[in-house]
């Protein structure tokens, strides 16, 4: 994602690109590092999404329980710790449109599928 923020004198809601322009930046950011791997999980009713960083592991394990609400896959954090060279396993869909609390096998079976991978420790 790129984005440029520039700064123009005074407040200004219109006509502002024929004003002088002060200040500008160009931000990027990158949420997934280029070199590591997305790798789709389905394990009964696990479904989720593994990063692997770059380089031939094995590599720690991290499990993240964080809802995206709505049963949404939310990919964005893990992408970016896997950037870090952290491995990621996130749950793409948890119970989706029924509100219902996921039982203990759930995330069992996610532990199990980073446990049972070649280049986790």
């Amino acid at each position: 994602m790129v984005v440029t923020i520039s700064v123009y004198q005074g407040h200004q809601t219109e006509g502002f690109l024929d004003q002088v322009l002060l200040a500008s930046v160009v931000v990027e950011r990158w949420y997934m590092a280029p070199g590591v791997r997305r790798v789709p999980i389905t394990d009964g009713r696990l479904t989720a999404t593994l990063f692997l960083p770059s380089g031939p592991g094995p590599f720690l394990g991290l499990l993240d329980l964080w809802g995206g609400g709505e049963g949404k896959l939310v990919e964005y954090r893990a992408a970016l710790l896997a950037s870090l060279a952290l491995d990621y396993l996130t749950p793409q869909i948890i119970n989706k449109g029924t509100g219902k609390m996921v039982d203990n096998d759930y995330f069992e079976t996610a532990y199990r599928v980073l446990e049972q991978h070649p280049q986790i420790l």
